[in-house]
């Protein structure tokens, strides 16, 4: 009985591991939102506290700490920063080589956290693939059936995402359809590359046949309400180009909602969809009613659940923690 007592007091006098995430500052970036996803998965776990912070200034009183480091928007982690720190470092990897896993990250931090699913483990190299951090699923209630089929896609204006070629497809393929873009104006995209892809769309309207309906909006939506977005569509596509643009790093964002909406995707072969392509066929191997007939995301959504995201995290937390 004393022994017990005893052990039940250490447990209670013990204090729990204490963490830190740095992410970038608040925008609307894909790089800032990866970061966020990646901090509510983490904050679920009871192995630890884990606080947040945007600020430049390095807290070193931390057990550990995890950076979601980029080259641009957050790079203010260096080795002489890191170089009095006694914790251990975890760095988040959103910009990934073909050829180099690291074209963009310095190899300053114990842990290399790279969100592509696709990648080997290299204890070695302290490399780790980890699966991308999906938000929670619509339930099949939440989801709707369009009585037109319904071809969404979204995402900032950037070169390289071919919306006039969904146009051209959906045409093709369809007498009736709707096509939906939502193309907000995001931080670091000037207005010049954004009113200019909002005009190709808009002079491409008036050259479709009438049956087919687009709606172009330009709303900033939270992570849900994109979520909930992409559940209305039949289908979300992406049929992006970069590789032939140079774009040789980083794995596509988008389509994380598009999966938590529990919809049909269908992307082209680029690279940066390469942690999609593993699983389904890509466009123009497949149309668009080929990936509507045959929806095969539940392998994605299982996979990359976010319980497996933090389990294989906290494999990672030095003994003891």
């Amino acid at each position: 009985m004393c022994l017990i007592k005893v052990n039940y007091l250490f447990f209670l006098n013990k204090q729990m591991c204490r963490g830190i995430f740095y992410n970038s500052k608040h925008a609307l970036c894909s790089i800032w939102e990866s970061g966020n996803m990646v901090y509510n998965i983490l904050n679920k776990s009871s192995k630890y506290t884990l606080d947040y912070s945007e600020d430049t200034t390095f807290d070193t009183t931390y057990d550990f700490i995890v950076v979601n480091w980029h080259f641009v928007v957050n790079n203010w982690i260096t080795r002489d920063i890191l170089k009095e720190y006694v914790g251990k470092t975890y760095c988040i990897v959103t910009e990934i080589g073909l050829d180099d896993l690291f074209i963009r990250t310095p190899k300053i931090f114990n842990y290399y956290l790279f969100l592509d699913p696709s990648i080997t483990d290299d204890p070695i190299q302290y490399i780790y693939g980890f699966p991308r951090p999906l938000e929670p699923y619509l339930s099949e209630s939440e989801k709707v059936t369009p009585e037109i089929v319904t071809v969404g896609s979204f995402g900032f204006a950037t070169h390289g995402k071919q919306w006039d070629l969904i146009i051209d497809t959906v045409c093709k393929e369809f007498d009736t359809a709707i096509i939906r873009f939502n193309i907000p104006h995001a931080t670091y995209i000037g207005y010049k590359l954004q009113n200019k892809t909002i005009n190709m769309i808009q002079n491409k309207i008036a050259t479709i046949k009438p049956s087919i309906k687009i709606e172009l909006t330009q709303i900033n939506m939270t992570k849900e309400e994109i979520i909930k977005w992409c559940g209305e569509n039949t289908i979300n596509c992406f049929f992006y180009d970069r590789y032939k643009l140079g774009f040789k790093h980083g794995l596509c964002a988008v389509t994380d909602q598009a999966i938590s909406a529990g919809k049909p995707i269908l992307t082209t072969n680029d690279p940066t969809f390469r942690h999609i392509t593993k699983y389904i066929k890509a466009f123009p191997e497949i149309t668009i009613k080929d990936a509507i007939n045959t929806n095969n995301i539940s392998q994605m959504r299982d996979g990359w659940h976010p319980d497996k995201f933090l389990t294989k995290f906290e494999s990672l937390l030095p003994s003891g923690i």
